[in-house]
């Protein structure tokens, strides 16, 4: 077997150190490759990181959701399973000091429905901070903030000619034609709200004692699901105090739905359960 010569070894390693001192912002933009594709390459991110994102909905309302690594490659690798999912980063700065570096960033997203080829867009800001070990930058900690409804992005983080470019089909127009306050009935929706889970969903109606059809000693009541795909209890006026507790336990031992569609944008939708007398 034929050694491989000085020379060539020194480029080996000369490669391999060049890919290991890979700057924050490689590592930052492989991260959104990796999860663009609908899945998180693991290597990117310290064990113990955490992934945060701001959520709000049409009012402003916010809520706030926390994932490990592992849950955050479960959200996407979901994701990725319904939509097509493009993430582009539109203006990053970066600030390094020794060890430690942030990277703050807007960020695009596209996700396009592998069934229908609808496609929904979102804005966001994204502060990534990483810790270099062992001549390798990792992520150590995401916060992902939505777009607030009332405090559009600034124009520095979303010029005008970027967001077209990536974005050319992001027009107000296709959002006109429904009331973002609206809580809609499931006739007036394109598409109803979808459980992610049959078997899950049947088990909490058996355990809650709820049909989704009318039947004798049985009261009907009311669960909106919102664009974020959470459920909450809306109308509950002919309940019993008993009944109205545990309704509310159903809709808080739900998963998030898939929310309902309407001109291709995710809407508040009500949907009609009875729950046992």
């Amino acid at each position: 077997m034929t050694r491989p010569t000085t020379f060539i070894c020194s480029l080996l390693l000369a490669s391999a150190h060049v890919q290991a001192q890979q700057s924050p912002i490689d590592r930052v933009d492989a991260f959104y490759e990796s999860t663009s594709s609908g899945s998180v390459e693991t290597d990117l991110l310290r064990t113990d990181a955490v992934i945060r994102s701001i959520h709000y909905d049409s009012v402003g309302n916010s809520s706030l959701n926390s994932f490990t690594v592992s849950e955050f490659d479960h959200e996407i690798k979901n994701l990725g399973s319904v939509f097509e999912i493009k993430q582009t980063p539109l203006v990053l700065v970066e600030r390094s000091y020794g060890n430690v570096a942030s990277v703050y960033s807007s960020i695009y997203m596209s996700l396009k429905d592998r069934e229908s080829g609808e496609l929904l867009n979102a804005n966001s800001i994204q502060s990534i901070k990483l810790i270099r070990d062992a001549d390798q930058w990792k992520i150590s900690s995401i916060l992902i903030q939505n777009e607030h409804p009332s405090y559009p992005i600034s124009a520095d983080m979303l010029p005008d000619e970027l967001l077209e470019h990536y974005a050319p089909n992001t027009s107000s127009e296709a959002f006109e034609t429904y009331d973002t306050l609206q809580v809609y009935k499931v006739n007036e929706v394109d598409e109803i709200p979808v459980y992610p889970d049959q078997g899950a969903f049947d088990d909490v109606l058996r355990t809650y004692e709820v049909v989704t059809e009318d039947q004798p000693g049985y009261t009907p009541f009311f669960i909106t699901i919102g664009e974020d795909g959470f459920a909450t209890l809306s109308y509950a006026h002919d309940l019993s105090a008993f009944q109205i507790q545990r309704a509310e336990s159903f809709a808080r031992s739900m998963l998030v739905w898939y929310p309902a569609i309407k001109n291709a944008a995710s809407v508040k939708c009500r949907l009609l359960f009875y729950i046992r007398e």
